[in-house]
């Protein structure tokens, strides 16, 4: 498992907590910033990848979200770009980054999370809601 977080106290913790699984897996966690790239993730997962033999990507899933609230008059056009860059084009960029990789597993799977928000549109929220709805 490859958890990215947006911050290194997040990563530390995933790492403490879910470090090694029974069967011999582990989690690599890292923290990364996807309003730029989505380059150390995928660096992450070809290393893993290359490390054993017969080892396969089976699943991707696209679950980040950032949500700066607020009235949208009030967001910076700022607010717009990082949210849509970590709510949207990161999912889409990753997707495209690993789609050769995971078409070399039978049966793998990419699922995006998206939210409730992409379909009804809460007050004060529209740079997430804008995002989510684009991930549909």
């Amino acid at each position: 498992v490859v958890a990215c977080h947006l911050n290194n106290g997040a990563a530390e913790e995933t790492k403490s907590r879910f470090g090694h699984f029974r069967d011999g897996g582990y989690v690599w966690a890292l923290s990364v910033d996807l309003t730029h790239s989505v380059e150390p993730i995928v660096s992450a997962v070809c290393e893993l990848l290359s490390e054993a033999s017969g080892r396969c990507l089976w699943g991707l899933v696209n679950n980040a979200g950032v949500c700066v609230a607020g009235a949208a008059e009030l967001l910076s056009p700022k607010a717009y770009e990082s949210t849509m860059a970590v709510n949207f084009f990161a999912p889409v960029a990753l997707t495209y980054a690993l789609l050769p990789v995971l078409k070399r597993t039978h049966g793998s799977r990419i699922v995006n999370v998206s939210s409730v928000d992409g379909f009804i549109a809460l007050p004060h929220n529209a740079a997430y809601n804008a995002s989510k709805h684009a991930l549909e």
